[in-house]
């Protein structure tokens, strides 16, 4: 039987972390520089992160969901497998967006709401997969899944009490699926709570606030490209420095999705780290026992 929800584990927790360490930068919460300056939003820096751990999750997620390689434990492909499939194309196309549309957001006044509003179409998708995590809380408790065997190093301990895994591994996906049903509501009221952190800042004789308003092109539309990106580029810094002078505003469901996230990701992390341990041992003792060829 193939074994990998090992680095799927690590790749799923760090996933979670990366999710939050990145609204958290992108409020501007990360301390500033030593001279007092805004540290920008390294966009290129998050993208990579991103597109590292959805090529984890993708490609073992649909290996896992095509091919269903644990022969032994079928419902796992399902229950392992689809999931992280669907968190890594998640992590996938946030990292497209975030490498293809990094200037904009760079320049943007809003950055946060330009996030929420990008995000916004993919809520039925998240909150599917959430109520999906939820159902595997449940399945997992009602048929005493995840229970370890008795060989296995550390977890096989409990192997005499087959509920106490079932119940830490299903919390756990119900904690992801709590989180997941109610990230679109949260990012929504974390837009409308730094509102007044992101007033419209547009400079005077600004060709950025002429064309919102309605002005036709004119002839010289590559000299008005080169003002209006320069604008742009003025109203973003002029949208930061307003944004730093005051702390950002964390609502309460806000709190709660990121406490659900960052416990579920540590755990996912720290779990799949230590499966690197359990599992080669797992392995060992199936082959000294004849349980493998």
């Amino acid at each position: 039987m193939i074994i990998y929800n090992t680095i799927m584990a690590v790749a799923a927790g760090a996933g979670l972390l990366t999710l939050v360490l990145f609204l958290r930068e992108l409020l501007g919460m990360r301390k500033p520089a030593a001279d007092g300056a805004v540290r920008p939003v390294a966009y290129d820096g998050w993208a990579l992160s991103f597109g590292v751990l959805a090529a984890v999750l993708v490609t073992t997620g649909l290996h896992m969901t095509l091919v269903w390689p644990l022969d032994e434990l079928p419902f796992d492909n399902i229950i392992f497998g689809e999931p992280a499939l669907a968190f890594g194309l998640l992590m996938a196309a946030l990292s497209f967006f975030l490498w293809r549309r990094r200037d904009e957001l760079r320049a943007s006044t809003n950055p946060v709401r330009d996030f929420s509003e990008t995000l916004r179409p993919l809520a039925p998708f998240i909150v599917g997969m959430g109520l999906a995590c939820i159902a595997i809380l449940f399945v997992g408790n009602i048929y005493t899944l995840f229970a370890a065997p008795e060989w296995e190093p550390i977890s096989g301990y409990f192997a005499k009490w087959p509920w106490f895994e079932a119940a830490i591994i299903s919390g756990l996906y119900g904690i992801i699926g709590i989180a997941a049903v109610l990230f679109p509501f949260a990012m929504n009221k974390v837009v409308e709570a730094n509102a007044h952190r992101y007033p419209h800042v547009v400079t005077a004789g600004s060709t950025t606030g002429k064309r919102a308003a309605g002005a036709a092109p004119t002839a010289s539309a590559s000299v008005a490209d080169q003002d209006a990106e320069a604008d742009r580029e003025a109203n973003a810094e002029a949208a930061r420095a307003v944004a730093a002078t005051e702390q950002a505003v964390i609502p309460g469901l806000a709190k709660v999705v990121v406490a659900l996230l960052v416990a579920a990701g540590l755990f996912l992390l720290l779990f799949g780290a230590l499966n690197y341990y359990t599992h080669v041992g797992m392995i060992v003792n199936e082959l000294e026992m004849g349980m493998r060829p």
